[in-house]
This record gives C-alpha cells, sequence and structure tokens, in this order.
C-alpha cells in the first residue's frame, strides 16, 4: 500500500530548515522548544546528534515531522520527536517512530532511550506502543526567593568559579550514585561552554559540586553531584545566596542526592519518565 509520506535523512536538509522543522513540531508543547541555529548547533555539538540518522517525514515536498537521534558507542537516545501542528491527529507518530527506531537498528545500536513529561500521554503512547519502557522518574524542580523577605540577590556569580571539567572528569563517577541522564552525562558536560562551578573540598578531594550557567538572577544547574545530601544541601543553600532563582530540570528521582532540593525549598514543577529499550 502506498503511503502519502517518506522518509529521508535529516542531512538531506540544510540546518536552517531543520532546525525550523524541530521548532515547529514542539508547537503547543507544555514549555517553549524553539531553536535558534546556534543553540542548536550547540546541541549537536555536546549531545552528539547524528543527523544522518535522524528521520524528517516528508509529505510530498514538505518536511512535517522529525525524530532527531543522538549516538554514543552503541546506545542510541531521541533528542527530539514531533509532527508540525497541521498535520497531527493522523496517525502519523507511530510510522515515523517506527522508522526511527529502525534507523537506530541499522546503525548498530543496542539500545534507545529518550525522555517523556509522564503528563506527555501521546508521545507516550508511541514510544510505548513501540517497545520502550519506562525505568525511572527525574523531577524538575526549582526554587524562587520570596520577594517579602527584603533580600535582593543580583546575581552574584564572584562566588564560583570556570568549571573545571578535568577535575570533575575524576569525580564524576563517585559523586553520582545514580546514573545521570543523556544531556547531563560526563560526556555532556565535557562539551558545555560558560559553566561555573562551585565546590566542597574535603581532604584535598572534591566532596561535592554543582556546574551552573547564570543569567539574570536565574542559575541553571547543569549537574550536581556530592558524597551525601548534607553536602549538596550545602551548595544549594550558596546558590540560593546568590541568585534569585535557581533551577534543576532532570534530578534523578532514585538519586538520594536529589533530597538536598526538598530540604532546601525547592518545588517540582513536573516529572519526566526516563524510557529505555533493548534493540
Amino acid at each position: 500500500m502506498t503511503t502519502p509520506y517518506r522518509f529521508v535523512p535529516a542531512s538531506s536538509l540544510t540546518l536552517d530548515a531543520f532546525v525550523d522543522l524541530y521548532s515547529r513540531s514542539f508547537a503547543n508543547y507544555f514549555y517553549p522548544m524553539s531553536q535558534t541555529l546556534d543553540g542548536f548547533a550547540a546541541r549537536v555539538r555536546t549531545d552528539h546528534i547524528d543527523l544522518y540518522r535522524s528521520v524528517v517525514m516528508m509529505w510530498g515536498d514538505a518536511p512535517i515531522g522529525e525524530a532527531t537521534m543522538a549516538i554514543r558507542g552503541e546506545r542510541a537516545w531521541c533528542g527530539g520527536f514531533g509532527i508540525v501542528p497541521e498535520y497531527r491527529g493522523r496517525r502519523l507518530g507511530p510510522p515515523l517512530f517506527a522508522e526511527f527506531v529502525a534507523q537506530a537498528r541499522q546503525a548498530g545500536m543496542k539500545s534507545l532511550q529518550l525522555e517523556a513529561l509522564t503528563r506527555n500521554t501521546a508521545a507516550l503512547s508511541v514510544y510505548t506502543g513501540t517497545g520502550l519502557r519506562p525505568v525511572r522518574e527525574t523531577r524538575l524542580l526549582e526554587w524562587k526567593r520570596d520577594p517579602t523577605d527584603g533580600v535582593s540577590a543580583p546575581g552574584d556569580a564572584t562566588f564560583a568559579q570556570p568549571a573545571d571539567m578535568a577535575r570533575i572528569a575524576e569525580c564524576f563517577g563517585r559523586l553520582h550514585p545514580a546514573p545521570a541522564l543523556w544531556s547531563r552525562d560526563l560526556p555532556s558536560l565535557l562539551l558545555r561552554r560558560g559553566l561555573l562551578q562551585t565546590q566542597l573540598v574535603r581532604d584535598g578531594r572534591i566532596a561535592a559540586y554543582v556546574l551552573f550557567a547564570a543569567n539574570e538572577g536565574t542559575a541553571r544547574i547543569a549537574d550536581a553531584g556530592a558524597e551525601d545530601v548534607a553536602q549538596m544541601a550545602e551548595l544549594l543553600a550558596q546558590l540560593q545566596s546568590h541568585y534569585s532563582t535557581v533551577v534543576m530540570i532532570d534530578a534523578p528521582a532514585d538519586s538520594p542526592i536529589t533530597a538536598a532540593f526538598d530540604q532546601t525549598g525547592f518545588h517540582e514543577f513536573d516529572r519526566q519518565y526516563e524510557l529505555f529499550m533493548t534493540l
């Protein structure tokens, strides 16, 4: 049976055209997901996105959907999946994701993983229908300074230093009792630019650290590791004394260190599943 759509690699589009498609495929999503050219190019580098294996769904000459693949060794990750609004409601998600899985298998991948909001039932139906299963949950966390406390936090980063990724690499495994998610794993962090670092040193070695990016009074945590909850809570309190807002996306719910965010007044504003399948 002839279908009205076909598949092409993302590399067959210009990067401008693919970034536009990516942004349109996330239209009306729960959060803004629009990408700039420079921002997406940085993601290609840090998340190891493979545009030759990433899939674009075409309807005639129009790109209408994308499934973005990243590859590390024999592991694949879905870094974006969606159909543009005017073509939704036609059951195009399942065949697009099936083609994505087929491409991962053809590339010799042994596993596939991704994250999806626990409330995104439409996407979860596509993913689980293809064989992915939730393996754990992650928490989206935020702390905001109470505007009535009379204290101003101007976003002073003088207490922090540029990230020393060589030292972070040495202690990364030791300070992460739960596996890191794809975009927060060491291969991504080593390629991130502009990160700041605050740390606790005990007996000459790093006992806890936070990597973050800062902008206009907001600190966005890129990674956090610690030997225990108390040490992590100490660093989070330090951030709170310098910034009006602190955000942590995808803190693993199965990590004991995540309890430090609750202890320091963060609130959970959403959750995601991490899903996995063997190919």
